[in-house]
């Protein structure tokens, strides 16, 4: 095969569908500096493509590879790169993406080298020069590669394709490796291969495993191994964990290390790999156990009295403080960092005396205090970040929320970092700043999070918080321990429930107003209804504008044959027809929610039931909606049991309403159902 026709093969589209600009811009020879890429990379490491079908397989749609769906794992990122457009201009690690490496469109073309200048720029790198586009052994693989890679084929003709790729590789994986066309023909076995030649690939590159992850386009062939061969993550902890401070800050190695620390290793590997940042004392007194997966409070533990755990917790300061103070912020997103500085923070209440403990408390958040947005987005970093909630004076409490404002959206929409905003609603005392700021900002934003599915906890932690209706039992149980620990610390001293009625009076009228505003299109969500329900029971103030908004969409004539479920379109389906949107309105009808330990309605608004029943059934008998005999139909209809509610609650709150004609014939209908 010659140059032109391998870099025309070059050119063919990916196993994702993608065509391929891995060809170089201008001139002969390989890619050099002037060469532009355009490979995405999603956030398990591996090339992706936009969906077409490959060259070959005209009019049909790739299938999918088995380990390509949906339930790829992906990474969070933290809250400061917003909520819209999650991946956008960022790699896996949610920090920028290099444009002159990583070839985005709109970076600025380089100017062309000459063919000195391209033979110098081989000459000083060697594995380049050896696996230019004309090297014998990439003319072999080439054809291999392109049939194995092809996202539609048989599991047979896939695996003697692998086998013949692998077979010509064997022995010679760390040559090929070190180059772009090298690394993705290896990525091919490894995706599609089995367990001999996954493990074969990565054994053989065992002695340079560090160099890979270090390397910006091994570092891609890293995260498949990871992924797709699990034998090897105890040897590759081994390798990496003394070198973790200086991983965690480079630019490539950094993605690789946190997709295996945070989508595929295991509690134990876990602990394996924090304890890469305990100083060495701690592995001697360990005894430098192979396995040895003990946290750093059950080794503090062990230890016992004396300097030696002041000089543990002096070590674990120094690598905790290092990331905050360092120019270059890479770490600060990344979850094994969250994690380290969460076991820091628990230990040293725990060891250290209440003084010392408190000076290191202050110290920690002042170091980190601008950077406390970057790691709420984790567990750990969420846990570290409420603690500092809890031991905060009002001052310090000031100075943490005010850098975390103005991310209040993505936030709210995030399921660790809104667990922050829940515990400063329960100890922060200084209601007015919480109701004029961030209750505020929160219930701005009600269309929007009333439809997602962690937004809308943001807005029922305001009307409910204690609700086992809308949040885990260990949810409840966390933030009740981090508000207990406030009070008892002294830093919270307002009342619970006085300070829930503040914040709620603050809410009530912005919840309302969407309500109003929004109303049709939020019953008609699933989501949104439920958070319709708890505004409308549990908000103060003048609720008549909300209901309104809520019966306006019955102002509408029911047909005399209800519609089958399969024939719906919730965006213009009568909202009775809607089965969440009815649960909606016979919860606002009886004024509650069914207890079933109790067997009944825990009325929660007494005024709503008859006040929504009266205007429900104006709209129901409205001329719009066809009158009385539009009443009789909807009694017919999917949802009965709402106009029964309704009778109920005009019968039992005396309403003169059950005495009219019409209320009397639906009556008389629904005896007959």
């Amino acid at each position: 095969m010659s140059t032109k026709q391998f870099n025309k093969k070059r050119s063919a589209p990916d196993a994702g569908g993608k065509p391929s600009k891995f060809a170089k811009t201008g001139g002969g020879g390989p890619k050099t500096a002037t060469a532009k890429w355009d490979w995405k990379a999603n956030k398990t490491g591996s090339f992706v493509g936009n969906g077409k079908p490959r060259g070959g397989d005209k009019g049909k749609a790739p299938a999918k590879a088995k380990d390509e769906g949906s339930d790829v794992k992906r990474r969070k990122q933290p809250v400061t790169l917003g909520v819209e457009g999650e991946g956008e201009g960022m790699d896996v690690d949610g920090v920028a993406q290099d444009k002159s490496a990583g070839g985005a469109e709109g970076s600025e073309k380089k100017p062309r080298l000459s063919k000195a200048e391209k033979a110098a720029l081989h000459a000083a790198q060697p594995h380049r020069t050896t696996l230019l586009p004309s090297h014998p052994l990439l003319q072999e693989l080439s054809p291999l590669w392109e049939t194995a890679r092809r996202a539609e084929m048989p599991k047979e003709e896939r695996k003697k394709a692998i086998d013949e790729l692998w077979n010509a590789v064997k022995g010679r994986v760390g040559e090929i490796s070190k180059g772009h066309k090298g690394g993705r023909i290896l990525q091919t076995i490894v995706k599609y291969g089995g367990k001999e030649e996954r493990l074969g690939v990565a054994m053989e590159l065992r002695p340079q495993w560090r160099a890979m992850m270090e390397s910006k386009y091994s570092k891609f062939l890293m995260s498949k191994l990871v992924r797709y061969c699990p034998q090897i993550r105890p040897l590759l902890i081994k390798d990496l964990a003394p070198h973790l401070s200086k991983l965690l800050f480079h630019e490539h190695a950094v993605q690789p290390l946190s997709d295996f620390f945070d989508l595929y290793a295991s509690a134990k590997e876990r602990r394996l790999f924090v304890r890469g940042f305990y100083p060495r004392e701690v592995l001697l007194f360990d005894g430098g156990k192979d396995g040895e997966a003990a946290t750093l409070e059950e080794t503090l533990e062990k230890m016992g009295e004396g300097k030696g755990r002041d000089r543990v917790l002096d070590g674990v300061e120094k690598a905790v403080l290092g990331p905050f103070n360092s120019t270059q912020k890479t770490a600060l997103a990344q979850a094994i960092f969250h994690r380290l500085v969460f076991e820091y923070l628990s230990c040293l209440y725990r060891f250290a005396d209440a003084e010392t403990a408190d000076t290191k408390m202050h110290e920690l958040l002042t170091a980190s205090l601008e950077s406390l947005p970057e790691i709420i987005h984790t567990k750990d970093g969420s846990a570290v970040v409420r603690e500092l909630i809890v031991r905060g004076n009002a001052k310090d409490r000031k100075q943490i929320l005010q850098q975390l404002r103005k991310h209040i959206p993505a936030m709210s929409k995030d399921a660790d970092a809104q667990l922050v905003l829940f515990t400063a609603f329960d100890c922060v005392d200084d209601t007015k700043l919480m109701g004029k700021a961030f209750v505020a900002d929160v219930v701005a934003l009600t269309s929007e999070l009333a439809s997602d599915k962690n937004g809308r906890r943001a807005l029922l932690y305001l009307l409910t918080p204690t609700s086992t209706r809308h949040y885990m039992p260990s949810t409840l149980s966390s933030l009740a321990a981090s508000s207990q620990q406030a009070r008892d610390l002294g830093t919270s001293k307002k009342d619970p429930a006085v300070r829930r009625k503040e914040l709620l009076g603050y809410a009530s009228e912005g919840l309302l107003k969407a309500i109003e505003e929004k109303g049709e299109d939020m019953v008609r969500d699933p989501g949104a209804g439920l958070v319709v329900q708890e505004i409308m029971l549990h908000t103060q103030g003048d609720k008549k504008g909300a209901i309104e908004a809520l019966v306006a969409p019955l102002r509408v004539e029911y047909p005399d044959v209800a519609p089958e479920d399969s024939d719906l379109d919730p965006s213009t389906s009568h909202p009775f027809d809607l089965s969440h949107a009815v649960r909606t309105y016979k919860a606002l009808l009886s004024g509650g929610h069914f207890n079933t330990s109790t067997k009944s309605i825990e009325v929660i608004d007494p005024s709503l039931p008859l006040q929504f029943a009266e205007a429900v059934w104006h709209a129901v008998v409205s001329e719009d909606a066809g009158g009385a005999d539009n009443a009789v139909r909807l009694a017919k209809g999917n949802a009965p049991f709402v106009l029964v509610e309704m009778i109920a609650a005009l019968k039992g709150n005396g309403s003169g309403l059950v005495g009219e004609k019409g209320a009397a014939l639906l009556a008389e209908k629904l005896g007959e159902l």
